[in-house]
């Protein structure tokens, strides 16, 4: 399965939205197209003022709609009239479009995946888009007709949305979306399960002087698989790893979180990620006791630090 994802990549190539790159000055969440296009991975970059501009252009009525969906689905707004420290219906009306225009874009592009940079950005221009980013993570959010008002863009899956457009977390989720729905589990990040119990409430103004939304919720404790890309010596690298989460604290931030129904299930995920990674000549690092069985690393290698069974020679 994993060879078998690499090689889609390859053939069919996956594009990467990418707004404003660098803006945010995070010069580690950039990797060069040097390293990226041998993946099969490619880079669309966009100016945020596209974005702004695509927001326009979204009808009162169009973003009503996607309130009054997420309002049955059982999402709580926690809003107020003072716009420089509440949430207001103003700010939720522009997230909304912000997440319309996002899909659109995206659609008009044939992205696999698109990453805003909010901070520096857009804080200036637009309320805070935690919301809008969350929705695209999601598989369950309210529909959306395309352009032509009659095609669904991205109908049943998520829009990989990666934070603050590290790139590296761009990789790792569309490896992780893809092997997902090989395997037929739930692609969705993000929280995207508790929908029931999320919140949203108003961003600090300090940092957000146009305000808007956050969304909370408390991911479930369960099996994990851990994983990180990374450049490391002019080469890119992923750490994985297995774990068990007994509980998660309430106030964890830029937690990704993709659930799977048991040990077994992380365990095939892992491997397929490994796989995948090692296919594309990733380096590919196993972190902690992880048995999984040991095959001969052919391209980018596979280091383990299992106890089982040792280092790769070398690695």
């Amino acid at each position: 399965m994993g060879r078998a994802v690499a090689a889609q990549f390859r053939r069919e190539k996956v594009i990467i939205c990418v707004f404003d790159e660098g803006c945010m000055g995070m010069y580690n969440a950039i990797i060069d197209d040097e390293l990226l296009n041998p993946l099969g991975i490619y880079k669309e970059r966009l100016s945020h003022s596209a974005l702004v501009a695509e927001m326009a252009r979204v009808g009162d009525d169009e973003a009503q709609a996607v309130h009054d969906g997420l309002y049955a689905a059982g999402v709580t707004f926690h809003t107020g009239t003072e716009e420089a420290t509440e949430l207001t219906d103003a700010q939720l009306l522009s997230q909304f479009r912000m997440y319309i225009a996002a899909l659109r874009i995206s659609d008009d592009f044939g992205l696999d995946a698109v990453g805003i940079q909010y901070q520096q950005g857009l804080k200036d221009t637009v309320p805070a888009g935690d919301l809008a980013e969350g929705l695209l993570n999601n598989a369950e959010r309210p529909p959306l007709l395309g352009r032509d008002g009659k095609r669904e863009p991205y109908a049943g899956a998520p829009l990989p949305h990666f934070n603050e457009v590290d790139e590296g977390t761009a990789v790792d989720s569309l490896v992780t979306n893809h092997i997902r729905t090989a395997m037929g589990l739930d692609p969705a990040t993000t929280l995207h399960d508790v929908p029931w119990r999320a919140e949203s409430d108003g961003q600090p103004p300090m940092y957000f002087p146009l305000g808007g939304e956050t969304l909370s919720g408390v991911s479930k404790p369960g099996e994990i698989v851990r994983s990180r890309v990374f450049i490391m010596a002019g080469a890119l690298h992923v750490d994985l790893g297995r774990g068990t989460a007994l509980e998660l604290a309430t106030d964890a931030n830029h937690l990704n979180g993709a659930y799977v129904d048991g040990p077994d299930d992380a365990d095939r995920s892992l491997l397929a990620k490994a796989a995948t990674f090692e296919a594309l000549r990733v380096m590919v690092h196993i972190c902690g006791e992880v048995r999984l069985g040991r095959a001969e690393p052919s391209g980018g290698g596979v280091a383990t630090t299992d106890a089982a069974a040792g280092p790769w020679p070398g690695s």
